[in-house]
Formats: C-alpha cells, structure tokens, sequence
C-alpha cells in the first residue's frame, strides 16, 4: 500500500483544513472449524450503543472477531489546521495467548493493520474553521484508536460520528464552527468510506478502469446561494447522517479523499486523467499539487492510497 498527502492554503490567509493517517494494529481469532454455539460475551466486538441483538447480528455475518487491542498505533501523516496533533504513539493492553472455548477451538491471533484517514475542511465563513477540522479529524482518528477490537462497519462509523458531534458541540461552546469530514478505513481489504459535507472521495478500480466519486451534501437558500449541508456545524451535530459506502479492494486500486480546494481548482476530466494514469502514486499526487499551488484560491488537501 502506498500513501501519499499534499496540504496548503492557497490564497486564504489560513488553514482551515486538517487530515491524519494512522495505522492501528489488531488481532483476528477464528475459529479452526464452523462456529455451532454463541461466543461468549468477553469475545463479544466493542459497541457504542448497540444492543445485544445487534451484537448477535453481527457475528451472524462476520465469522472472524477482533479479540484484543493493538499494543500500538503509528501516525503516518497529521496536519491539524489548529496547531494541535494526535500523538506518535500509546499503549494499549494487549493480549497475546492463544484463546478457546467449550464450543470450538481457535487459531493463534493474527496481527494485522487497519489503516484509517480522514480529511475536514473547515468553513471559513465562520468562527475557527481551524478548530473545527481539527477537532473533527481528530476525534474520529481517537475512536479507531481507542476501538481496536471493533470491526469496521457503517454502524462503527455512525458511532463514531454520534461520539465526534458531542465533542465538537463541548469544543464549540457556542461558537458558530463547522467542518466537512470524508473519512476511510481499509480492513482486510475492504474500505469503508464515509461523507459529511462537500469534500469528496474518489476511486478508482484498475482493473475495470471504473472511476466515481462520492456526491456532496449541498442545499441552496432562497436566493441561490450554494450551502454546505450534512455537516459538523454548532447545536447541529446531532442531525448528522453520514453517507457510508463498503468496498472491496484490489492491487492498484485508488482512494482520495479531498477537500474542495482540490476539484474546484482541477477541472474535472483533468483530475480524472491524473487520477487515472498509469504513473507512479508520488507523481500523481506532486501533478495535483503543483496544479493547485498555481491555480487555487482556497485551502486544498488531499489524502491518496493506492493499493
């Protein structure tokens, strides 16, 4: 996997975007024949406001479960627009013997990294658009961290984004603030791609040159004025709904999540063309930037994977 990120404030005479790429370690049991009995509850995934049902639920579709927390998380890439970062590292506990049960016997726990990125733009039209991307990003990078047995899923997300909302509202304290967010998180090789806002992800499969983009979450008032809708913004977090979409992933198939500053400076078949050539990551991500660097009037930032 190969990631590249690209951060500046065009003509804006500040930051107001923030992005993280974190990776975080964790470990995966499964069981060496067919499950017949319920796991028991230790083994149960972590939830945020989920019922015991639901929990049933999904085990009844995801054979493999998170058992334990990562030792470690590594930062591979931050710039928060508020001057703050996620620290390097922490220490989690970490169980590493090899588990079973009455019901069936288990494989040694198996590492693996999950990889999670976010990008927020905040909106400079109102009070500390840098605090507000920078809370937003890094609450939601906090929740992988701080989650490590939970499985990836649209409903992780929704929690994650429920959690990251009370957050913002204290951070807030009735200030007018808002952000966008666009956030992913590979897993095993499905992504799990979410958006609130304006700012776009992007992907593109190689093998079948399938190329698509997510929509924005925009509305316009009554005298036509473009508004950003769907977003962190004060005493409104809580309406929030984010879009989520899973993927499956192969080799050579790419993500970007950006803010508007990068597809509103880049026209459209242009960015399609640089996102799509057969040229290395580093050179697709140093051709956007120096696009933005000469064209741009706002904030642009990106975040771009490729398997």
């Amino acid at each position: 996997m190969t990631i590249k990120t690209f951060t500046a404030i065009g003509r804006r005479p500040r930051q107001e975007d923030s992005f993280a790429v974190i990776s975080v370690p964790y470990y995966h049991q499964q069981h060496q024949e067919a499950q017949t009995a319920e796991q028991p509850a230790d083994d149960e995934p972590e939830t945020t406001g989920t019922t015991a049902e639901e929990n049933r639920q999904n085990q009844s579709v995801q054979p493999e479960q998170s058992t334990a927390a990562s030792s470690s998380y590594t930062v591979i890439a931050q710039n928060m627009a508020d001057g703050t970062t996620i620290p390097s590292a922490t220490t989690m506990e970490e169980q590493t013997a090899t588990a079973t049960t009455d019901a069936a016997p288990y494989k040694p726990l198996q590492r693996k990294e999950r990889i999670f990125a976010a990008v927020a733009d905040g909106m400079g039209g109102h009070e500390c658009g840098d605090l507000a991307s920078g809370e937003v990003v890094r609450s939601m990078a906090e929740y992988w961290i701080n989650n490590p047995k939970r499985m990836d899923s649209p409903k992780k997300i929704i929690d994650a984004v429920a959690q990251t909302g009370v957050v913002y509202e204290k951070k807030a304290g009735g200030r007018q603030m808002g952000s966008t967010l666009v956030m992913a998180s590979i897993e095993d090789g499905q992504v799990h791609i979410a958006h609130c806002g304006d700012s776009r992800i992007y992907v593109w499969r190689r093998s079948n040159n399938q190329f698509f983009y997510t929509n924005d979450h925009i509305r316009y008032d009554a005298f036509g004025w473009k508004l950003v809708a769907n977003c962190f913004f004060t005493d409104n977090c809580s309406k929030i709904k984010p879009e989520v979409r899973a993927l499956q992933l192969n080799s050579g198939d790419r993500i970007m999540l950006c803010s508007d500053g990068v597809f509103n400076t880049i026209p459209e078949e242009e960015l399609r063309h640089i996102f799509t050539s057969d040229v290395t990551l580093d050179v697709v991500a140093k051709e956007m930037e120096e696009y933005c660097q000469g064209a741009s009037s706002d904030n642009y930032t990106a975040v771009l994977i490729e398997m």
